[in-house]
Formats: C-alpha cells, sequence, structure tokens
C-alpha cells in the first residue's frame, strides 16, 4: 500500500481537503509506530511521577 507513494499522497489529500504535490515530502508514520511513540512517552512520564512520589 505505501510503495505508490503519488497515489498515497492523492488518497492523503482526498481525506484532508489539502492538494500537495510533492510525494517526496510524504512521512509515513503506521499506527504501530506511533503506539510504540505513544506508549514510550506515557511509561517515561509515569515513571517520573513515580519517582516524585517516593
Amino acid at each position: 500500500m505505501y510503495k505508490d507513494r503519488k497515489n498515497l499522497l492523492s488518497l492523503y489529500n482526498a481525506m484532508n481537503g489539502t492538494a500537495y504535490e510533492n510525494e517526496e515530502e510524504l512521512e509515513v508514520v503506521t499506527l504501530e509506530e506511533w503506539m510504540s511513540v505513544f506508549l514510550r512517552v506515557f511509561l517515561q512520564s509515569f515513571s517520573e511521577r513515580a519517582e516524585r512520589r517516593l
């Protein structure tokens, strides 16, 4: 699905009402990657709060 960047950009534009043209500037972030970053940040924040309580 992510191999054809031109079609992916076209899909992005259609879904967001935008008119971007340079598919080289497109950054693909999957849900799995996003969740990984989110969990890492959440757990770090949780750990820092727990340390402050001790």
